[in-house]
């Protein structure tokens, strides 16, 4: 499981992971919220529990070189395009699940 909702959602996604599973919380560490982890996530369920704070910079390399390349249509994820002032429709379509991925465009 990948998490990437905010600390909050930490413990019902270490609930939901499937015995033995790995899960992974992604740029987490801008929170000062403390989060209870009940002992069942780590010795019961036997889970891999992975941090990362964020890429190195070979990461954001390879990335480019990927799109680049047209090995992965990122495109298709860029569902549709907003100005700030309309951000709040973004994410009702993202809610919705009419939207992927919104654009928005701070001076548009």
């Amino acid at each position: 499981m990948v998490q990437r909702a905010g600390n909050v959602a930490v413990p019902e996604g270490l609930e939901m992971v499937r015995t033995g599973g790995r899960y992974l919380s992604i740029g987490e560490g801008g929170g000062t919220h403390d989060i209870d982890i009940s002992p069942r996530a780590v010795s019961v369920k036997m889970l891999n529990i992975i941090g990362v704070r964020s890429g190195a910079g070979r990461h954001f390399w390879e990335a480019l070189q990927c799109l680049k390349q047209g090995k992965f249509l990122f495109g298709v994820l860029m569902t549709g395009t907003y100005a700030l002032d309309n951000v709040a429709d973004a994410f009702i379509g993202m809610k919705a699940m009419t939207e992927v991925k919104a654009a928005i465009f701070p001076n548009s």
